[in-house]
């Protein structure tokens, strides 16, 4: 492995969101941040996800059509509080349960 492997490390990860009767996923393309870029954004969500979420695959617009991904949509999808923590948690989650607790205590703390 080479040091230049730790750079720029995405991630696929399912997103689950709990509206009640129903889950709905999607699948977000996850950047993976280093500890500076995370301290950065940690006590914004709105930011937060913006450097997170690089993609995502399996949304569609009213169309059916599969939405694309764009700062606009982006920002329209992180509004809605659900979606936003559910791609928090999604984020989270995908780096393994191994620093998931404390991760999550960082996040939450400020």
């Amino acid at each position: 492995m080479k040091i230049s492997d730790l750079k720029n490390i995405t991630s696929k990860w399912q997103v689950e969101i709990d509206v009640g009767a129903d889950i709905i996923e999607f699948t977000g393309v996850f950047n993976i941040l280093d500890d500076a870029s995370l301290e950065s954004v940690k006590d914004d969500d709105i930011r937060f996800i913006s450097a997170v979420l690089i993609g995502w695959e399996g949304i569609e617009d009213e169309n059916g059509e599969p939405l694309a991904f764009s700062s606009d949509n982006l920002r329209f999808l992180s509004g809605n509080p659900i979606v936003r923590s559910s791609i928090i948690n999604a984020y989270y989650s995908c780096l393994g349960d191994g620093v998931l607790k404390n991760l999550k205590r960082q996040h939450t703390e400020s």
